[in-house]
């Protein structure tokens, strides 16, 4: 099981607001808003066990991200595989 999301600023532009996450709709609560502390937004309760792509949405719907969890190698290869 992998327990994860965090959405962090950058250098250029500070997060600020509500951050919306997009999961996997297998998950009881697959859209979630979490408001940015200290420049980011912690999602503290998703366990996952295999990779599905997760969704962000920040600064009012104007910055949009997606990432493919089974193509971040930071994370175990059981788990990108499943």
């Amino acid at each position: 099981m992998i327990r994860f999301c965090l959405v962090d600023q950058t250098d250029a532009k500070p997060l600020e607001g509500d951050v919306t996450f997009y999961l996997h709709p297998t998950f009881a609560e697959p859209v979630n808003m979490i408001r940015a502390t200290n420049g980011r937004a912690i999602l503290e309760e998703c366990h996952a066990y295999g990779a599905f792509t997760v969704g962000i949405s920040a600064d009012q719907g104007k910055t949009k991200l997606e990432l493919d969890l089974a193509t971040d190698e930071k994370l175990p290869a059981w788990f990108r595989r499943r």
